[in-house]
């Protein structure tokens, strides 16, 4: 156990490292918020604990550049290795159809829903966000944090119903490494995905409002 913790602290402490680096090359002159992603980092320790007042203190640009970061990490990064374990198991499972069917429908559909659910995010919201703090007069005219709200498309499948879906099967498949080695890189990028959730509607919304209000 205590193994597996190391490793975890060590496999997000390697993934925060990739993303810092991949944030201060993409943002130019605007530098990274001191202490952001220790704040990250103590999030991850203890989720329950951290709240989203904890980055209230960072700044428009840090917040947006982060989430965009993440978007590049979970499509080009975490979901490839998803996939790459999904066929795992079924290659060690070949009679085990039930698994192959589903799991080919669940994770496409999946896989889908994010990439659509990410070109909105970066599409609509962060170029209007970014647009405000450069005080861009053509961008802020042209959206709304409230039209966000009401067009962000919800998610009809998403990592918990992943995670219920691979539940159906641990009894079947208690013996299949990569099996078990998949439920753990779904939890992970749920886990992953309730922080940039947490970002964006409790910090990134209520920090674009904060803007619109003082400029209206």
């Amino acid at each position: 156990m205590a193994a597996h913790y190391y490793s975890l602290i060590q496999y997000r402490g390697n993934r925060m490292k990739s993303r810092e680096e991949m944030m201060k090359s993409t943002m130019n002159d605007v530098s990274v918020d001191e202490g952001f992603f220790d704040d990250l980092i103590c999030y991850f320790d203890n989720p329950l604990k951290v709240e989203a007042k904890a980055f209230e203190k960072y700044n428009i640009q840090t917040l947006v550049s982060y989430l965009k970061v993440c978007h590049s990490d979970y499509l080009n990064k975490q979901i490839p290795a998803i996939w790459r374990n999904v066929q795992e198991v079924i290659r060690l499972a070949p009679n085990h159809e039930k698994f192959a069917r589903y799991s080919a429908i669940i994770f496409r559909s999946f896989t889908r829903e994010l990439e659509s659910h990410f070109k909105f995010e970066e599409t609509h919201l962060f170029p209007y966000a970014l647009g405000l703090v450069e005080q861009n007069t053509k961008l802020c005219n042209a959206y709304s944090s409230k039209k966000f709200i009401e067009e962000h498309p919800a998610h009809s499948i998403d990592a918990k119903k992943v995670l219920a879906f691979l539940a159906l099967f641990e009894q079947e498949l208690p013996a299949n490494l990569p099996f078990s080695v998949l439920v753990k890189q779904i939890t992970e990028l749920k886990d992953d995905m309730d922080l940039h959730e947490m970002l964006e509607d409790y910090v990134l919304i209520p920090k674009i409002q904060e803007l619109e209000h003082s400029t209206n």
